[in-house]
């Protein structure tokens, strides 16, 4: 491998893949790409209905809590 030559180079050094060394590494970053999706599908399992429902839940509470502080204040 050379050292790459240029301006952007300058202080650093960066070297030049051959062509097919290039369309190797593609392919690996494709390879490991799918992969990784792959592995996010799974932990998609509709779970988020229970998660939608604990976050109501959490409002209505916070919302009951607000209406009682408020009403103890007031004196109703």
């Amino acid at each position: 491998m050379e050292p790459a030559r240029g301006s952007l180079g300058q202080g650093r050094k960066s070297y030049q893949l051959p062509g097919s060394a290039i369309i190797e590494a593609m392919a690996k970053l494709e390879e490991l790409e799918d992969s990784t999706a792959k592995i996010h599908k799974k932990r998609n399992h509709g779970s988020t209905r229970f998660f939608v429902f604990v976050d109501y839940l959490f409002l209505l509470i916070f919302v009951a809590f607000l209406c009682f502080i408020i009403f103890k204040m007031v004196g109703i």
